[in-house]
């Protein structure tokens, strides 16, 4: 239960700072075929946002957990 509020919150927090950084596309066409275009283009591009810093991270956590247990096993 605590994992999956701990990840909703997570993606609702990565959402809000996406929006941030990239402003909503449908600002941008006001027509309303392009709208939904757009607002596919827009979720692919969470997706690709996401799945990049979900990487990075998996990627930073490893090396971390990698040089404790170097230095816990010198000790």
């Amino acid at each position: 239960m605590f994992l999956f509020y701990f990840f909703t919150t997570l993606t609702k927090s990565l959402k809000a700072l996406f929006l941030k950084v990239f402003p909503t596309p449908t600002l941008y066409f006001s027509e309303v075929k392009n709208h939904f275009l757009l607002i596919r283009t827009f979720e692919k591009q969470f997706h690709i946002f996401a799945l990049t810093l979900l990487i990075i991270l998996i990627f930073v956590f490893s090396v971390l957990s990698f040089i404790l247990f170097k230095t816990f096993v010198k000790l």
